[in-house]
Formats: C-alpha cells, structure tokens, sequence
C-alpha cells in the first residue's frame, strides 16, 4: 500500500490518529506527511496538537515564506486548546527548540527568547507544575540569563521532579554565574549524583 500510495484514512478517534501522526512522521515523505496533518486538521479541527506539528514542519524548512504559516499554526493552537496551559507550554517548547537548531543563524523576526518566555509564563501562570519551571530555566538559559535561570531551576530542584539532571543544569548554570563560590556547584553536583542508584552508569 505504501509503494503504490493508495491514501490511508485516519483511525477513528483523535488519541488513535495522534499516534498515526506520530509514527508517519518518521516513515512518509514531507509532502505526504504534511497532507497527512492537513486531513487530521480536517478532522480534527480543534486538536492543538496538529497545529503545533505542522508548525514544527513548517519551521524545520528554514524557509521565509513558510514561516507566517508556521506562526499562525501556532496561534491556532492556543486558540481552540481546551487546556490552555499545555498549549502554551508545548508552543514555548516548539518556539525554543527552533531557536536552539539555529545556532548562529538568524531567527525569524516573530520568534525569539523573550517570546518564549512570555508564553510558557502565561503556562505557569495558570498551571506553575514543575515542567513548565524547567522549561523556564531552558530558555533563560539559552538566552544568558544565568541568574533567572538557575532560580527556575532551584524551584525545580525543590520539587518532586528533582532528578540527577534537573541538579546538573543547576550546577552548570551556577558555574556561569560571575562570582559563584565553587563548593555552591560542587555541592550542586554531589546532589545531583546521590541521586543516581548504583551501579552507576555512564550517564553519571
């Protein structure tokens, strides 16, 4: 059926053709996987989750002319979420890991840090669980801003979502900290350590 591309239909419930979704993504070609997103959007007009991936596909073109589109998708998906702070959060995360891919490219004028920022605060404003704080601290520190974000990240490490890595982040960030007295990151360390079960892998 592949070889020949009769076209699939869609499972018939919404959690079933995410999953379709899912698994096309890294199996179709751009173009089938784009009207693959098309006809769930069809379908499914008011799934968040389908604007914020066919915004990540139109953003991953690094293409000028497609990235209006992108933005309006992300828009769209704020708009008809249901759970408006999932949506902020998963269009701050999509907004960041598009600035990250850059590198020193320049980015599309409507996307930077401090838009990101904005949105995933209007998450934690609304729902402040601690994903949505690491998230913060990611982008603060992609930005620079290594005060603020080792604050998002301590919140973080006062939470049940503390674990080996969000302390590492902690401590890396600390490290870039002007002024910091090193025993604050080798302690930072130690617990980001001590929480690893032994034997220890390599990831300790």
């Amino acid at each position: 059926l592949y070889n020949i591309g009769i076209k699939k239909a869609l499972p018939d419930t919404e959690e079933q053709a995410l999953i379709y979704l899912f698994i096309s993504s890294s199996t179709l070609e751009r173009d089938a996987y784009l009207q693959l997103l098309n006809d769930f959007l069809e379908k499914y007009p008011n799934s968040y989750d389908g604007y914020v991936r066919r915004a990540t596909l139109y953003m991953g073109e690094n293409d000028i002319e497609q990235y209006p589109m992108a933005e309006d998708d992300l828009e769209k998906a704020i708009e008809v979420a249901t759970n408006k702070s999932e949506a902020y959060f998963n269009v701050a995360k999509t907004i960041h890991a598009y600035l990250i891919s850059l590198g020193e490219k320049e980015p599309y004028e409507a996307w930077n840090y401090g838009k990101a920022l904005d949105i995933v605060r209007k998450a934690i404003k609304e729902d402040p669980q601690p994903l949505y704080i690491q998230l913060e601290g990611d982008i603060l520190f992609a930005d620079q801003k290594y005060s603020e974000a080792y604050q998002s990240y301590e919140k973080v490490n006062q939470s049940e979502m503390a674990s080996p890595a969000t302390f590492y982040s902690a401590a890396k960030t600390k490290q870039l900290i002007e002024g910091t007295d090193y025993n604050e990151i080798i302690s930072l360390m130690d617990s980001a350590i001590v929480r690893f079960k032994k034997p220890y892998t390599s990831e300790a």
